[in-house]
């Protein structure tokens, strides 16, 4: 079904980040009890239900984003591709197992950086060699979000993303993936926390401090 009943902690009541799209209250009760209606939810139970063709929606809707995340932290355009298409496969095999009671991009996510973090170890943290924009500069002019900028700009552009990608793999790997959850995957801070299974003050405190680094290596007028 599309709507799912939970009984929300005291910590959900204060801040909603955690819920889907919209949420309504029911006022009244001997506890209080929330109805929400998620999207993804509702694409999953329809998979779910024999629908297959309903997970393309899924797809559409995070692609973009998941490999701007990737291609951040491999060489290759076409590996970046080929590891989103792993993250999706995975996902669609263990969709079962999902609990509609949580976000369904938190749990996408987590499957996604755990396939980077392993094309990581396997591979080793190398030299990005293309800018991290999610398009391959050999096509820019393809590019949807490129179509209106002149050529001169995304020289400069790309030549920025270069070096913030460069500086990125100098910080610390917790605080690089932090930032690039963040930035680049659009995270919340208590989805970035349940991604990288950690305390939600220590997700702030690895973009916060990632950030504090970056700007003092960044900065034009820091002679360090």
């Amino acid at each position: 079904p599309a709507v799912v009943h939970y009984k929300p902690t005291a910590k959900q009541h204060r801040s909603l980040e955690c819920a889907p799209q919209f949420v309504w209250f029911a006022v009244g009760w001997t506890e209080q009890e929330i109805f929400v209606f998620d999207e993804d939810v509702a694409t999953v139970s329809a998979v779910l239900a024999g629908d297959t063709q309903a997970f393309a929606s899924l797809i559409e809707r995070y692609e973009a984003a998941l490999l701007r995340l990737a291609m951040c932290r491999v060489q290759q355009r076409e590996i970046a591709e080929e590891l989103v298409q792993e993250t999706f496969l995975a996902a669609f095999r263990a969709l079962a197992s999902f609990n509609p009671q949580y976000r369904f991009r938190t749990w996408l996510w987590t499957i996604h950086f755990n396939k980077l973090h392993q094309h990581g170890l396997l591979h080793g943290r190398r030299a990005r060699l293309m800018p991290t924009t999610g398009c391959d500069p050999a096509t820019l002019e393809a590019c949807p979000d490129d179509a209106k900028v002149s050529p001169v700009a995304l020289v400069i552009r790309h030549e920025l993303d270069q070096q913030l990608h460069a500086q990125l793999d100098r910080l610390p790997v917790v605080q690089a993936d932090a930032l690039r959850l963040r930035f680049f995957g659009e995270l919340q801070y208590q989805e970035i926390a349940d991604v990288m299974q950690c305390s939600l003050s220590s997700a702030k405190n690895r973009v916060r401090n990632g950030l504090e680094r970056l700007a003092t290596w960044l900065d034009p007028n820091d002679n360090s």
